[in-house]
């Protein structure tokens, strides 16, 4: 598990975001997993790991008039499908109640700070959630997330949860090592 986190960490200091968001991708799926001692991985416990460990700090500050913005778990899978299974951005899906418009990945530092309404400490969030009206009285939703924060915030939930687990050997079973 710490190799995968190192190599995702050297992918983005590299500036190799893409190998980087497709093994960070992987992480909740490992990490559930072993959380629900299951042998195989499923959609309702990527979403379940992801909206436990990754949302606590992470993407649930809500932005001040967008009550729904989040990066949750329904959200993650969905990008992780379509990136994984189909190499694009396309974060839409009717079953898992996910309808983002525009889904926009940005390079590291593109997105603007913002003041933590929870404290008001200035603290840099790598999201930015809006919604528009169309001429038609349509809402158009557009996502906005710096790479390298959502594949850092992946990283630090598959770390913290690494760390909790007194049974380190669970994790050998997702070991792939190259020789």
């Amino acid at each position: 598990m710490i190799e995968k986190i190192e190599e995702i960490r050297i992918s983005l200091k590299n500036g190799t975001y893409l190998s980087a968001l497709a093994l960070a991708l992987t992480l909740p799926d490992i990490c559930s997993q072993i959380e629900a001692s299951a042998s195989k991985g499923n959609r309702d416990l990527y979403i379940k790991w992801v909206n436990t460990h990754v949302l606590s700090g992470y993407f649930d500050v809500q932005i001040p008039g967008f009550d729904e913005a989040m990066f949750a778990g329904n959200v993650c899978y969905s990008l992780r499908c379509s990136f994984l299974h189909s190499g694009s951005f396309t974060v839409k899906s009717k079953e898992l109640l996910v309808s983002i418009e525009h889904f926009i990945l940005k390079k590291p530092s593109s997105i603007a700070s913002r003041i933590n309404p929870l404290n008001g400490d200035a603290k840099r969030f790598g999201y930015r959630y809006e919604t528009s009206f169309n001429s038609d009285n349509t809402q158009t939703i557009s996502v906005e997330i710096d790479i390298a924060y959502l594949c850092e915030s992946l990283c630090q939930a598959a770390e913290n949860f690494y760390s909790t687990q007194p049974d380190k050997n669970r994790f050998i079973d997702h070991a792939c090592i190259i020789q």
